[in-house]
């Protein structure tokens, strides 16, 4: 290698300024130096985002620990399915062995997590095959009552949707060896059940997108029975066809669910969508003035923005009080996204107002009942209100104004990297915001170092909209 000096003992002796111009000059970058002293984050701070990665560490390790058995269990009835289908025997007894073990599991997680798609379409194959065996035996809906006491009326009707799917596979089959009357006895009980799911008023979900697959199933028997009498005839000596059913077998049909058990389950979603719509309603002047609130601090009229967040703390904290939803539901919905904007606000107000400090996760639950991803989702937000402040502050060149906006933003965006394989998809996509909050303003700061030390008078701030994420900000994988 001659006499060329090893790259360990360049880097000790290259020193700042003119060290470095030197290395350049002889063809060997520089090494990067740090514009601005890096801050360490207030410890309450780092406390409080140490509290947010157990808790979506933990999150994720419980969603795994329930996936295990729901996996195990919608194989299993799927199984199940298919041989009765085929005319076979299911081992029904080990269904319900497996879906002991998914209750236990459950009932050690979040309970949000049982209506995560992957634990509702296990559950829906049980009450599925359940259902599905029942009518081979008896022609009629198997009810909730007595038989699926541990799951909730949506986990219910949800299994009741995915049995109507099985009775079209079964009707095909049936049909295939010219059986109209059991093809009827299908088609009567899926017009029941429709006539039945009527009476719900099915909000924004699953079930309101599920629902619409019993008309199609309908129509699909109709038209089997249809075209089973076109190949059959009329022979008296048949089975009659569903149309020519007389009126007792008409009221009989009728009696092919237990009507009583739905019109309750009836009450019981109109209760909670009642509910439900009643803190959408409510959210919605906490929202809009923490908003408010935000606005006020960039105008640096603090007193209305203390009045604003007054306000919302007492109405946020009058939500909770009054409703009847499970927490998790809750905080999944509006009233999360309210408190989102309400952290936002306030962690906004103790940078203003307390020498760039930013208010701990500990201080906002003593206010209200605020959990970590809510509080999560105000920090990332807050970046992006500390860009704007930035922003103003590079067009009246203060640049110690700056450095203080991207000396917090970095202080943000070490924690986004340690939780981007932590969240879900939809976290870690808003995770990137503050990778770009960040760079916008890297370049703002850039910008304002050009004009002040070109003596320009006009600042070009187009370098400030970041045209992608960060390379740091990469979206992690779907858990």
């Amino acid at each position: 290698m001659g006499g060329e000096e090893p790259a360990s003992k360049r880097a000790r002796t290259m020193g700042a300024g003119g060290s470095a111009a030197a290395s350049a000059a002889k063809g060997v970058p520089a090494r990067p130096q740090p514009f601005m002293a890096e801050q360490a984050a207030p410890e309450a701070f780092i406390a409080g985002m140490d509290q947010v990665q157990a808790a979506l560490v933990g999150e994720s390790e419980q969603r795994e620990r329930l996936q295990k058995p729901s996996r195990a269990l919608r194989s299993h009835m799927e199984n199940c399915i298919r041989e009765l289908l085929a005319g076979g025997q299911p081992d029904l007894d080990g269904g319900k062995a497996l879906l002991g073990e998914f209750l236990a599991a459950a009932a050690t997680t979040p309970d949000g997590l049982r209506s995560a798609g992957f634990a509702s379409d296990a559950l829906a194959a049980v009450v599925g095959t359940g259902c599905l065996a029942h009518f081979l035996e008896t022609g009629r809906l198997l009810p909730r009552k007595g038989f699926f006491d541990d799951m909730s009326t949506t986990e219910y009707l949800l299994g009741v949707i995915r049995f109507v799917d099985e009775l079209e596979a079964y009707a095909v089959n049936r049909a295939l060896w010219q059986d109209a009357a059991s093809v009827g006895l299908a088609s009567d009980l899926v017009k029941a059940i429709l006539e039945a799911f009527m009476n719900f008023n099915f909000r924004n979900g699953q079930l309101r997108v599920r629902y619409d697959s019993i008309k199609y199933r309908v129509k699909r028997l109709e038209n089997i029975l249809y075209e089973l009498s076109l190949v059959r005839g009329k022979d008296e000596d048949e089975p009659m066809l569903a149309d020519d059913a007389t009126d007792a077998e008409k009221a009989q049909a009728s009696q092919l669910i237990d009507t009583a058990e739905l019109d309750e389950m009836v009450k019981e979603l109109d209760a909670a969508t009642q509910d439900r719509e009643n803190v959408i309603k409510a959210t919605r002047d906490p929202q809009k003035d923490s908003k408010k609130a935000i606005f006020s601090l960039h105008r640096g009229n603090l007193d209305e923005a203390r009045k604003l967040l007054q306000k919302t703390m007492e109405n946020c904290r009058a939500i909770a009080s009054s409703t009847t939803m499970s927490r998790g539901e809750l905080h999944s919905g509006a009233y999360g996204n309210a408190l989102e904007e309400y952290a936002e606000a306030r962690i906004f107000e103790e940078w203003l107002t307390n020498d760039g400090n930013l208010l701990p996760l500990s201080v906002l639950q003593e206010e209200v009942d605020i959990t970590e991803k809510d509080y999560l989702g105000g920090v990332v937000d807050f970046t992006g209100e500390l860009g704007r402040y930035g922003v103003a502050r590079a067009t009246k060149r203060d640049m110690e104004g700056v450095k203080r906006v991207l000396a917090s933003d970095l202080m943000v965006k070490r924690y986004a990297i340690q939780l981007q394989d932590v969240v879900s998809f939809k976290v870690s996509k808003k995770l990137n915001a503050v990778f770009t909050n960040t760079k916008k303003m890297e370049n703002t700061l850039y910008e304002l170092t050009l004009v002040m030390r070109s003596n320009r008078k006009t600042m070009d701030l187009s370098s400030t909209e970041a045209d992608a994420p960060a390379s740091g900000g990469g979206d992690a994988d779907n858990n």
